[in-house]
């Protein structure tokens, strides 16, 4: 019996329809898709939490041990410039000292000794100019003053034996001025450099000791703060490979079960 052509695209469709239903029968079923608990989502989510954590706590003692290191080098430093200042300060002690010593020993006895030869030197001149108005007049006595050059000479010498006096109280005035009150305040003023050189020094080395002690606190602080963070961190490093290892008994406990179930 001969098929009309719609009859034969009918069977055809039908053949192939089959053919199609006979693969699929025989193809592999596809896995179904994991089904995920809320414990599942409660596990994952503990876990990225305690992931966090640690990884806060691992930054905090990186943080520590940097302080730390910072401190010491603190320490270190302080100690190398408390050396140079006092090294410093011990030089300039010394040459302030070293001053006063120079000022006692030689600067104070040479001025008065020159303001004692200059004011010697200065009655001697005075004496020799009373001497010779004495002579002078003793020349001139028996003479009529009234001669010119007897006027002019002994006039003279008496001008002579005054300037030399006055500038004999003069000198005694500077030399009494230098003695008692100029050279005794150059003295004060250099043993004043001295004095504020030594409590420059007691200062530094007080100072220094407040500073010190205050910087051994703040490395001792440090010291204790990076060992509670690295005994904190050490603890849950122990407490998560406890929690692991309590799981893989689990789970190895959990497949034996299965194991003998399916006996």
């Amino acid at each position: 019996m001969r098929l009309s052509p719609i009859q034969a695209l009918l069977i055809a469709s039908t053949l192939a329809g089959c053919e199609t239903m006979n693969r699929a029968a025989q193809a592999p079923e596809a896995p179904a898709p994991p089904v995920v608990t809320q414990e599942d989502e409660h596990a994952v989510e503990s876990a990225s939490k305690k992931a966090d954590a640690r990884e806060a706590l691992e930054h905090k003692v990186h943080l520590a041990a940097e302080r730390l290191a910072l401190q010491e080098r603190e320490m270190h430093e302080s100690g190398k410039q408390f050396e140079d200042r006092v090294r410093f300060a011990n030089v300039e002690l010394g040459m302030a000292q070293a001053k006063l010593d120079i000022f006692r020993e030689s600067v104070m006895p040479e001025r008065l000794a020159n303001e004692r030869l200059s004011l010697a030197s200065v009655k001697d001149r005075a004496q020799q100019a009373a001497d010779e108005l004495a002579q002078i007049e003793i020349m001139y006595e028996d003479q009529d003053l009234d001669d010119l050059t007897a006027e002019f000479v002994v006039s003279r010498g008496r001008r002579n034996a005054e300037r030399a006096a006055q500038r004999i109280g003069i000198m005694e005035i500077g030399f009494a001025r230098l003695e008692n009150h100029e050279l005794p305040q150059e003295e004060q003023g250099l043993s004043l450099a001295v004095e504020k050189a030594a409590s420059a020094l007691h200062r530094l080395h007080s100072d220094h000791e407040i500073d010190h002690k205050r910087k051994e606190l703040a490395l001792e602080e440090a010291r204790f703060a990076l060992h509670t963070l690295a005994k904190e961190l050490d603890g849950l490093h122990e407490h998560e490979h406890g929690h692991d290892h309590e799981d893989g008994h689990e789970h190895e406990h959990g497949e034996s079960e299965a194991h003998e179930d399916h006996q």
